[in-house]
């Protein structure tokens, strides 16, 4: 696809009504030569009136030339809210002017416009700017390939670096799988097409080693499903005749080598799609690819494999007791909590997860205060959040972990 172009800049000005310009010889019609004046008493040479004309002029210009350097963004329905906001210290998309966006994300979109702006304004200040300066200038190092496999959580974070290096005006080429999407009543949603949802996602950076971000399902793409990604790792782990575990054949983009080098690194989240309960069960099969990839790591074929990073699931915070959701719980017209004590995933995770046993690092979202930044809709979604919002500030610290192991 092709990617969308950021709207253009609008040049707001407004006109003041014209006055007429009296002239002549002098109140009394015998003024002297070379004066005029509009006020009794008053004495104008033509001189003074050109200097006056030339220096409004030159400020009215300047006026002119200060608007025209402002980007003022359209946002659906109501504006006013937006333009009042100051912009972020560095280039961030907002209300659908990156190509990777969801409408279904999108607070700004949705008319959501303080819960967007606030949204915004966390990632602002929590992103690592000079990541965008350390982008270019690692640009030509050596290659590296980032593989994000999850659910719908972690797809938010590869948004989030896309529009990153899409603003940053660093991406070469990126694909994406849009399809017809469920809205489940979002407001001022998109069904098909861009920015209505996709399942698998690409992206290629410019420079020479054309470093690559994708996205996959645990079980791959919506068209060629398998069961589960990591159950495959696992065999080709083991097989005596695989000498590295490969991407797979669901892939939005085509990439060389097939196999995972390494020089590579995957980023796994088991996802929300369990209850608290089930989440142990659930884990026992990444943990168990994580040992034997670190196992293997420690031996002779240790540089020939990625590294692996697990992030922790998403704080939920819905109105209940431990802000997770529940079906049977009665959330109508409520909002989401903006703080809980515990994430009881993540208690469950850290305790699988252990760093140099089944897992190379690990990435915490951090987020158990930060509930005022999901999409919310009278408590409907409290486990998305806003975008732009923490998916980005989540994404920085990824980059600084992938520009760590570069310099490495």
């Amino acid at each position: 696809m092709v990617g969308k172009e950021p709207e253009g800049r609008r040049l707001l000005v407004d006109k003041e009504p014209s006055e007429k310009c009296q002239t002549g010889r002098g109140i009394d019609g015998g003024g002297r030569d070379g004066w005029t004046s509009s006020f009794p008493g008053v004495r104008i040479s033509r001189a003074t009136i050109i200097l006056i004309f030339g220096m409004v002029s030159l400020g009215v210009l300047a006026t002119i030339y200060l608007l025209a350097q402002t980007d003022y963004r359209e946002v659906s329905q109501t504006k006013s809210a937006v333009d009042k906001t100051p912009p972020p210290p560095s280039p961030l998309y907002f209300n659908l002017s990156c190509p990777f966006e969801w409408s279904k994300y999108s607070c700004a979109h949705q008319g959501q416009l303080d819960r967007a702006v606030a949204a915004r304004e966390y990632a602002a200040a929590h992103i690592l700017w000079s990541n965008h300066q350390e982008a270019r200038n690692n640009i030509h190092n050596r290659r590296r390939r980032i593989l994000l496999v999850g659910d719908s959580t972690i797809r938010q974070v590869f948004i989030a670096l896309g529009c990153r290096y899409w603003m940053a005006g660093l991406i070469e080429d990126f694909r994406l799988d849009w399809h017809k999407w469920p809205c489940h009543g979002t407001w001022n949603c998109v069904e098909k097409g861009n920015h209505a949802g996709f399942n698998v996602g690409s992206i290629r950076l410019m420079g020479d080693t054309q470093h690559e971000i994708h996205f996959l399902p645990h079980s791959g793409s919506l068209g060629k499903k398998e069961p589960n990604i990591v159950e495959r790792w696992i065999r080709e782990l083991q097989s005596s005749n695989q000498s590295n575990i490969t991407f797979g054949r669901n892939l939005s983009m085509p990439t060389l080598p097939e196999s995972l080098v390494g020089d590579d690194m995957i980023v796994y989240n088991v996802g929300i799609h369990n209850s608290v309960e089930e989440l142990r069960s659930k884990l026992q099969t990444p943990a168990e690819f994580g040992r034997l990839l670190l196992d293997l790591q420690k031996g002779d074929r240790g540089r020939s494999l990625p590294k692996l990073t697990v992030m922790t699931s998403v704080t939920q915070h819905f109105p209940t007791a431990n802000g997770q959701y529940d079906y049977d719980a009665d959330a109508k017209n409520k909002t989401c909590v903006s703080s809980v004590e515990v994430n009881p995933r993540r208690e469950v995770e850290l305790e699988v997860w252990q760093v140099g046993e089944n897992t190379n690092e690990i990435l915490d979202y951090g987020d158990s205060g930060l509930g005022k930044h999901h999409i919310d809709m009278n408590g409907k979604d409290c486990t998305h959040y806003c975008l732009p919002g923490p998916p980005d500030a989540v994404a920085s610290r990824l980059v600084q972990q992938v520009f760590q192991h570069l310099s490495n």
